[in-house]
């Protein structure tokens, strides 16, 4: 493969004025102009680009997502080395970079061309573009309209019921999948995703998670005749389409709004759960699925309620860990988040139920993602008819 320079490509302006063209002109570009994207203040350098990546808002969790393309022109007929130099605003680098294309999908740039310094205030990508549009992100992006379409198929072959619970202020669909149990008032299972946009490893955790429930075998279909199920796979759609750290459109971390449920995306969830209950049915668990710097974890209510649920999850988190063939679970990490309007706490406080969030770390790869999701539900599938009656006395 022949090497050129950035430079040498813009060969119709000189090298001065080459570093004066825009970002989104010339033979190659960088573009964030896609849902997810996040590149701001770009400007070319004399081998590529330099981006700025701040958050929507601060304060903020320091989740600093980046996503970009770029697009080199078609009639481009060498591979070309791209820098591209990244300063933090509010933040430092925290996500290995991944790029996308169509023969590889998505994989880990090499740890030889990404260069870290001033203590993550500033990072360095150093990679080939050798196909009209090369993708980089802080995550395996899956935009919107990714998870939608995953969401309608994932209901059509697994028989769930699917419905547009609402609208959310920039008009996305907030979609809810159910499978309701034989009886009214049987025990309620409730699982959320997609509260936080950069936090991939746990929506691949949750579709791993979720496929297994919808698999058809007899240990699922008495699972299903036992328990309500309800699903709200990808809360936060306006944060992930505009490349947010943490944030919804209205600048709210949606894990802290449970409470004052000032958005309309966690009053959906709520007003469901109130239809349930007061149609008899009994909230049992509920899972909700996110990611973290720290590592594979689930987090789990303490105090009393701790112990009284302490039975069902020492042997659920024994158990997946049995499942994942020699390689180690989650990291069990009892934490009550008090003040904190999180999830986990309202579903515990309100329903004397469990409320259990599961984080996928950021450096977690697909494949022990999705074995972790799927070792999840392999267990919770044989053992929370046995539990369920002993969490909701």
């Amino acid at each position: 493969m022949i090497t050129y320079s950035l430079l040498f490509l813009l060969s119709s302006v000189s090298a001065s004025a080459a570093t004066d063209l825009p970002c989104t002109e010339g033979s190659v570009r960088l573009l964030a102009d896609f849902p997810g994207a996040r590149a701001e203040d770009c400007r070319r350098t004399k081998n590529g680009f330099a981006i700025v990546i701040r958050p929507e808002a601060e304060p903020i969790n320091k989740s600093p997502w980046y996503a970009f393309d770029i697009v080199m022109d078609e009639q481009a007929e060498v591979a070309t080395t791209v820098t591209v130099n990244i300063r933090y605003i509010y933040g430092k680098h925290r996500y290995d970079p991944k790029r996308f294309d169509e023969e590889t999908g998505w994989t880990l740039l090499p740890e030889k061309d990404v260069h870290v310094r001033d203590d993550g205030k500033f990072a360095r990508f150093v990679f080939d573009v050798t196909e009209p549009r090369t993708r980089i992100a802080a995550q395996p992006l899956f935009d919107p309209a990714d998870r939608e379409a995953w969401t309608k198929d994932y209901a059509q072959r697994a028989g769930f019921d699917l419905t547009e619970a609402g609208k959310t202020p920039n008009d996305h669909s907030v979609w809810h999948m159910s499978s309701p149990a034989e009886k009214q008032d049987a025990p309620h299972l409730l699982i959320i995703g997609g509260q936080h946009p950069p936090e991939v490893p746990g929506t691949i955790a949750m579709r791993a998670f979720l496929d297994r429930l919808g698999e058809d075998d007899e240990l699922t279909a008495a699972f299903r005749q036992q328990f309500h199920i309800d699903i709200f796979p990808t809360l936060n759609p306006d944060g992930i389409a505009a490349g947010h750290w943490r944030f919804n459109s209205q600048l709210v971390d949606m894990n802290r709004d449970w409470g004052p449920f000032e958005q309309v995306e966690t009053r959906l969830v709520r007003d469901l759960m109130e239809t349930r209950t007061e149609s008899g049915g009994q909230p049992v668990l509920m899972i909700d699925f996110h990611a973290t710097f720290k590592g594979d974890i689930l987090y789990t209510p303490t105090g009393e309620d701790g112990e009284r649920y302490q039975p069902f999850l020492n042997a659920w988190s024994e158990g997946i860990t049995s499942r994942m063939g020699g390689g180690p679970g989650f990291i069990v990490d009892p934490r009550s988040n008090p003040g904190l309007p999180t999830a986990k706490s309202w579903f515990t406080s309100t329903y004397d139920a469990p409320g259990l969030t599961v984080e996928l770390a950021d450096k977690t790869n697909a494949v022990r993602a999705q074995k972790l999701g799927r070792a999840a539900a392999e267990e919770l599938l044989h053992i929370l008819p046995d539990y369920a009656a002993d969490i909701t006395k």
